[in-house]
């Protein structure tokens, strides 16, 4: 089930469920089907429904319940077990629910009490948002569906203060006021009666362990856990298809396929960048098929409506800077069908060693907090906001609420958490949202047994923050490699202008004097080309999209109800790419809030 939306309260008109239907189903190109009485409806749009004897496809009714799953429990594609879920449930028996794999949501409605309950997966890879008004109760997987009829809401300010901060939100907030999201391995429910709620963990964030596994020991762990829980991931009766990039993760991912997967790789970027460059000489020994996806004239001729595309179909969590994965998957949707799996690298950082505070999708302000646990406020937010005293109290809040569920004292495990749980399925949740539109997505590196690994060994990302050692760093790359190593497809691959094979042996003297004889280019990625970018948004912002950027960010910008214009039109003129995204999408999102999100056209 790619998406879901109920309602309790008063009757609904055709119309009403024509919007809803429309609000999770941005581009109509699925199915919905619709379980309704007087005082709830619930909608759930795919594909396909798999329609079986006992009623264990993704929507299931009977005379007690109404419930669903969105997203996709892993091993239970095609034989939901709705008596034991509803059990578990009925019963506050919640262990169950610890040992499932996937980017799910399960929702289900008690009749009998009138109660709600939302369960999310482990990572809450895929939220669920709520509301609970005196009229009605609203639950759903897209934030458009409260845009929906006469329910209104309004924008969000503390959504912009976190947004602009953290490039992530906290905690439970939107970007609508009074519209509130699930946390990771959560089982919130709610009394349609009296509007009170409840929320319980049935699973807690992973912790570090008492004995780190190290040397060859925590080598072979690792590898067993790779081995064993990311195949789970691929496609076994149709076509996976595989990100490829220059880097050590997709190539992880594509070297653990065996000659049973049906596989083909895809690649994409401006021309001669090392993405392209270096996939080409991966799929060389392979033979896997390989798409490249190149933003060339007709891509820049695109850009005006794929940023728009990207905002509203994401439902509003794929920023503009990111909007060429629109055009990406748009064009891959022209090659393969809907039932394709696409597989994705998101996360594999989590099990190598490297300092998370380096990460780039951090910002100044949150890296500040991971290490000292101070407040900090980047020279570009200085003196964007109108109401700068209001803003610096909700940061202070975010900050307590982080404090209060990682842990208020700076260390290297807590810098892991709040990246695990808080930024890595939060920040991608965007690019997952547009692809949804178009395939199923799977990212392995989001298992939980595989992420955990960054607690439990000194080669995962934990266990090297203790490494003070710099010759040491050679061994960030010794898991992965070994992994891609063992594959003999790809023994060949290069990492840093070396053979592989000198980092997957482990022996530091060895890879030294490798390292002394072979001193050159990188042979993956051509010299030339390192100055090629992947994406060239600062001739995209200045040349491109400028006037479309004038047009949005202005005096009569939405936004300037909350900051100041003159900081906006400086940050505007300058080459900071990243901030003029983040005020462009939330111009955008303001404006499609006020425009009910263009349900309201045929």
């Amino acid at each position: 089930m790619k998406s879901f939306v109920f309602k309790y309260g008063k009757d609904s008109n055709q119309a009403e469920i024509d919007q809803l239907i429309k609000s999770i189903n941005l581009r109509g190109h699925y199915r919905s089907e619709l379980v309704k009485s007087d005082n709830y409806l619930l909608i759930g749009c795919a594909n396909n429904f798999i329609e079986t004897e006992n009623n264990s496809n993704y929507l299931y009714s009977d005379n007690h319940v109404v419930a669903v799953v969105s997203g996709e429990i892993l091993g239970y594609e095609n034989q939901i077990p709705w008596k034991k879920i509803i059990s578990k449930v009925e019963n506050y028996n919640y262990e169950w629910f610890k040992d499932l794999s996937g980017r799910f949501a399960i929702f289900i409605f008690l009749k009998h009490n009138k109660e709600l309950c939302i369960i999310t997966d482990n990572l809450g890879l895929l939220p669920v948002y709520y509301t609970i008004d005196k009229d009605e109760i609203r639950v759903s997987t897209s934030l458009p569906s409260f845009l929906v009829s006469n329910f209104r809401t309004d924008f969000n300010k503390n959504w912009l203060y976190e947004y602009l901060f953290f490039n992530i939100t906290i905690n439970e907030s939107t970007f609508l006021s009074n519209v509130f999201r699930t946390n990771y391995s959560s089982v919130l429910r709610i009394n349609t009666l009296n509007g009170s709620k409840s929320e319980v963990r049935y699973n807690e964030k992973l912790s570090v362990s008492n004995a780190i596994k190290s040397g060859k020991e925590g080598l072979a762990f690792s590898m067993d856990i790779i081995n064993t829980e990311i195949p789970k991931y691929f496609n076994k009766s149709g076509m996976s298809v595989f990100a490829l990039t220059s880097g050590l993760d997709t190539r992880t991912l594509l070297a653990l396929v065996n000659e049973q997967v049906d596989v083909e790789t895809f690649t994409y970027g401006t021309m001669f960048c090392g993405d392209i460059l270096s996939s080409k000489r991966t799929v060389k020994s392979s033979r896997n098929k390989h798409n490249i996806v190149l933003f060339n004239d007709d891509f820049v001729e695109q850009l005006p409506s794929l940023i728009n595309n990207a905002v509203k179909y994401s439902g509003g969590t794929l920023p503009a800077i990111r909007s060429s994965l629109f055009y990406v998957y748009s064009k891959l949707s022209l090659e393969y069908g809907k039932d394709t799996v696409l597989i994705g690298g998101i996360g594999g950082d989590r099990i190598r060693a490297q300092n998370t505070s380096d990460d780039s999708i951090l910002t100044s302000g949150l890296k500040k907090f991971m290490h000292d646990g101070t407040f900090f406020i980047e020279g570009n937010l200085k003196g964007l906001f109108k109401d700068n005293g209001d803003f610096e109290a909700h940061i202070h809040k975010c900050f307590d609420w982080l404090n209060k569920v990682y842990g208020g004292v700076p260390s290297a495990e807590r810098t892991l958490s709040i990246s695990n749980y808080e930024v890595v399925p939060r920040y991608f949740l965007g690019e997952v949202n547009i692809v949804n539109n178009f395939f199923k997505y799977r990212l392995p590196f989001l298992d939980k047994k595989v992420f955990g690994i960054s607690y439990q060994t000194d080669n995962g990302k934990l266990g090297f923050n203790y490494y003070s050692n710099a010759r040491l760093k050679y061994k960030r790359n010794v898991l992965q490699s070994k992994v891609i190593y063992q594959n003999n497809k790809y023994k060949n691959v290069y990492l840093k202008g070396l053979p592989i094979k000198y980092f997957a042996k482990n022996n530091y003297l060895l890879y030294k004097i490798v390292r002394l004889i072979i001193r050159g280019k990188d042979v993956i990625i051509n010299k030339n080309s390192k100055s090629t970018p992947l994406e060239n948004w600062k001739e995209w912002f200045n040349v491109v999209l400028k006037d479309k950027i004038g047009l949005k960010i202005n005096q009569n910008s939405r936004i300037n109800k909350f900051l100041n214009y003159d900081k906006v039109s400086e940050i505007k003129n300058s080459d900071n790419v990243v901030l003029i995204s983040k005020l462009l999408t939330a111009e955008m999102i303001i404006e499609l809030i006020d425009n009910n999100w263009g349900l309201d056209k045929n």
